[in-house]
């Protein structure tokens, strides 16, 4: 009777130790999920943060195009009354060309600012959603790792 005794006590003590771990694994993974989800997040806000980056980037774009606009009119105005100074018609000959020049000038520059403006802005949203996924890949593998040491 004593023997019975003894292992149904041995049997309840197991149960409880195998009670006890399955709950700490339980809260290991749990932890794995909150970890999970940090890392997720982390990438999101990196995510946000890029995109303001190139939200600034656009607008100092726009920023620097009216400056060009602002220094064209300029150059124009004085160019026009230098000649006008010196009694040349603006739109004609020599005057006309060197207002074609400045004009080139401007879309050259325009252009070579949109193109790296536009390379640039690419750039920041692709590390943004590159960063998405970085957090995704941590998060599972965050998970993963939980679930394979707490099940091993």
């Amino acid at each position: 009777m004593a023997t019975l005794a003894l292992t149904g006590l041995a049997a309840g003590g197991t149960a409880a130790v195998a009670t006890t771990a399955t709950t700490l694994q339980a809260v290991q993974i749990g932890l794995g999920f909150a970890s999970a989800a940090g890392a997720i997040q982390a990438g999101y806000a990196q995510q946000q943060a890029l995109q303001r980056q190139a939200d600034a980037e656009e607008f100092a774009a726009k920023e620097r195009e009216l400056q060009r606009l602002k220094n064209l009119r300029k150059v124009q105005a004085s160019q026009r009354a230098i000649f006008a100074g010196r009694g040349i018609d603006y739109v004609t000959g020599s005057p006309q060309a060197i207002r074609r020049d400045s004009i080139n000038e401007y879309f050259l520059e325009r252009g070579s600012d949109l193109a790296s403006t536009s390379r640039t802005i690419n750039s920041l949203n692709a590390a943004g959603n590159q960063a998405v996924t970085n957090g995704w890949v941590s998060g599972a593998g965050i998970i993963g790792n939980r679930i394979g040491t707490d099940w091993s």
